[in-house]
């Protein structure tokens, strides 16, 4: 090792020796032919007559009509060439069709796919940090992002910035293209299939839900079924539900509160309304209202627009389903959960049969047929137990008294615990469902409420215990599922 480690150091030092650069205004000689070549590779000093290369200036540029790339060394430039110009994937996978075009990415494969040892979970060592992966040049991109090495540098003379990727040179490099950035919270790409609204900030995210329409998902998960129209979609879906179904990358360190999630993003967003931080605000005069999001601001001005439906015209048009939606949008998603994704995961409870989209869905449906509460609150006096950690978590805030949501209304000021709280006492601000029958003037948030209500003025009751010898009637599911926990000891609620 130790020699290598010498012949290396000797690849750096100059002397007169009999190996010269030929390069115009470049002095370096040195004693061994590997040293020669070791400086040519770093500064792409090759001549006419070197190895048949002719590329002065930048290091490795290829020379592919109207391609733009540059590389670090002679091996980057072939495997550029190999996998986005003459598609040659040299390494095969031996248990499956697979190829790829570094050994490294074949290694990488059969260690995730065909390897029977456990994987290796690799994870970020800096505090505060729950980064994990399984992947060593996952774990190398991520910490360089700690290190903040910026190996990118900005080719314009009068810039010189420096970038940790190329994909963050890229987008710089539009600053000096011209090509204005759209400002925070814009999406200027819109999709243009018919009964579609959905928009996008970059014009690849576009074409990635343009795939989804036409079917294009050329992409398929290994473990399953599903197929994806990018390398990026793939990889998430992967990492959430096959290399790490239960493990999040960002956990809220706020006390009783266990949100986590994989998206830096979603994690930024939650903790501004922890610190209920709300920067944008309604300009209609006497709204005065807040939000977190630009998004949650632009679906609040809905209210306010002449251009609201007013009616469910969008109606899904699968077998025995009524469902109707006032937007494209709306109706598409409903389409995507409720019909187009399989449902895979079934209640084994006899008599139910309900089958959910993922397994964690399926872990909270199964705890309405349990009558068992393992998880109890250790405060003082109080003997709350609860079904799962989340519920007490949350039941915990309430004991701490710490009141982070507060209602965006005027003149209110109220905070509550939960989101769920303060939108529940924010709905109790506005009231559009009044009652028509005379002399009543009540009002309701929502219709259901309302038709409730009225059902108990005209004395019509259509929700009938199903419990034999049991005659009562109730006007509402609410009053059913009331009868069936004070009276029957039942806690599985009517659908």
């Amino acid at each position: 090792e130790q020699s290598l480690l010498d012949s290396h150091r000797e690849s750096h030092e100059r002397s007169d020796g009999q190996f010269r650069c030929d390069y115009d205004g470049c002095d370096g000689s040195y004693n061994t032919e590997r040293g020669l070549k070791i400086h040519r590779r770093l500064t792409g000093h090759y001549t006419e007559g070197g190895a048949g290369r002719a590329i002065p200036g930048p290091p490795y540029s290829c020379q592919w009509p109207d391609c733009t790339n540059t590389s670090r060394s002679m091996c980057d430039l072939e495997r550029h060439v190999a996998a986005k110009h003459t598609d040659e994937r040299p390494y095969g996978c031996d248990d499956c069709p697979k190829r790829y075009v570094r050994s490294d990415q074949l290694e990488e494969h059969r260690r995730l796919n065909h390897s029977s040892e456990p994987m290796e979970v690799l994870k970020c060592h800096f505090k505060g940090c729950h980064f994990e992966t399984t992947a060593t040049n996952s774990l190398r991109q991520h910490l360089d992002r700690h290190y903040k090495l910026l190996t990118e540098i900005c080719p314009k003379s009068d810039c010189a910035k420096r970038f940790m990727n190329k994909a963050q040179l890229k987008r710089h490099m539009s600053v000096h293209s011209g090509v204005k950035r759209p400002a925070a919270g814009v999406k200027p790409y819109h999709c243009q299939w018919p009964g579609c609204e959905s928009s996008y900030t970059r014009v690849d995210a576009l074409t990635d839900h343009h795939r989804k329409h036409t079917g294009d998902l050329q992409y398929a998960c290994d473990d399953c079924s599903k197929r994806f129209p990018s390398k990026n979609s793939l990889g998430d879906h992967r990492r959430r539900q096959h290399l790490f179904p239960d493990r999040k990358r960002f956990r809220c360190d706020v006390i009783g509160c266990a949100y986590e999630t994989n998206h830096r993003y979603d994690f930024k967003i939650h903790g501004l309304k922890h610190l209920n931080i709300r920067q944008f605000a309604c300009e209609e005069s006497d709204c005065g209202k807040r939000f977190v999001t630009a998004r949650a601001l632009r679906k609040h001005q809905l209210c306010h627009s002449d251009d609201r439906p007013k009616t469910k015209d969008f109606r899904c048009d699968y077998k025995d389903c009524r469902y109707a939606a006032t937007s494209g949008e709306a109706l598409t998603k409903h389409k995507r959960w409720r019909h187009e994704i399989d449902r895979r995961f079934v209640c084994s409870v006899a008599d139910c049969g309900k089958r959910f989209f993922t397994g964690r869905d399926l872990k909270t449906h199964v705890l309405s047929h349990s009558t068992e509460r393992p998880f109890r609150c250790d405060w003082p006096a109080c003997e709350a137990a609860l079904k799962s950690q989340k519920a007490l978590d949350s039941h915990l805030l309430r004991h701490g008294s710490v009141r982070e949501f507060v209602c965006s209304h005027d003149g209110c000021g109220k905070s509550f615990v939960t989101k769920g709280d303060v939108r529940i006492h924010e709905g109790s601000h506005e009231l559009p469902y009044a009652c028509e029958w005379p002399e009543c003037d009540q009002r309701f948030r929502t219709r259901v409420r309302l038709n409730t209500h009225v059902n108990d003025h005209n004395g019509v009751k259509p929700y009938k215990c199903q419990i034999d010898d049991c005659e009562k009637c109730f006007a509402s599911k609410n009053y059913l599922n009331r009868h069936h926990r004070e009276v029957h000891k039942m806690f599985s609620r009517v659908k």
